[in-house]
């Protein structure tokens, strides 16, 4: 985990148009479900590569000495459902921490950025880096594929306008970034309300990729 190389984007380099961003993470703790079948090593159509390994086991891996401090105890803790996300593309690789939840029985994941590798970026700069979150709908297919629908910022927008929804916001750096500044428990209810209506527009038709498993396990 400590060789992997960090890019901290603002979004997925593969989308093609903006997804939603928060400061606050749209999960609750209670509606976590870790997923062992996401686990293992595929691929998208764009050639990028994409690994999804247990962050509990990459964790204990990477460690010489077992015990575990009392920080390294709050850490494993709060991830010990979460998966380690590594992109791959034309030998440049994000990593995210990514954790697995359900909303009303459908299956989500919640990206933000991994901070290792902040050690190789101008300290400075790292300073001003806010590390923001983005949700992704999982949609199981056949032959092993899964696919991720990232929430559409634009389409959030639209209805943030027309004052269908409410949801904390602002515009924040010189180019004017829309991220939500809604607590955790306000993104999850408005989720909830969504799936409750089968209303699947919000959920982008460019911003998704589907994945194909190649290995069982990374």
């Amino acid at each position: 985990m400590k060789t992997r190389i960090i890019l901290l984007l603002g979004g997925l380099l593969l989308l093609n148009s903006c997804i939603l961003k928060s400061i606050q993470p749209f999960y609750i703790a209670k509606a976590i479900s870790y997923q062992e079948d996401l686990i293992g090593n595929w691929e998208d159509p764009e050639n990028g590569s994409w690994n999804i390994a247990s962050f509990k086991t990459l964790f204990k891996s990477d460690r010489e000495d077992p015990k575990l401090s009392e920080n390294d105890k709050i850490l494993l803790d709060k991830y010990k459902e979460a998966y380690v996300v590594s992109y791959t593309k034309k030998d440049n690789e994000a990593t995210f921490i990514v954790i697995p939840f359900q909303v009303n029985g459908k299956l989500f994941v919640d990206f933000t950025p991994f901070n290792d590798g902040l050690e190789n970026t101008n300290q400075l700069l790292a300073q001003h880096l806010i590390r923001t979150h983005s949700i992704a709908k999982v949609e199981r297919l056949k032959n092993k594929e899964i696919r991720f629908k990232w929430l559409d910022e634009s389409k959030i927008k639209k209805l943030q306008k027309e004052q269908k929804i409410r949801l904390q916001h602002e515009k924040i750096s010189i180019e004017g970034d829309y991220v939500l500044t809604a607590t955790s428990k306000e993104l999850y209810a408005f989720l909830e309300k969504f799936e409750a209506s089968n209303n699947d527009e919000i959920w982008g038709s460019s911003d998704q990729i589907t994945l194909k498993q190649i290995h069982e396990k990374p």
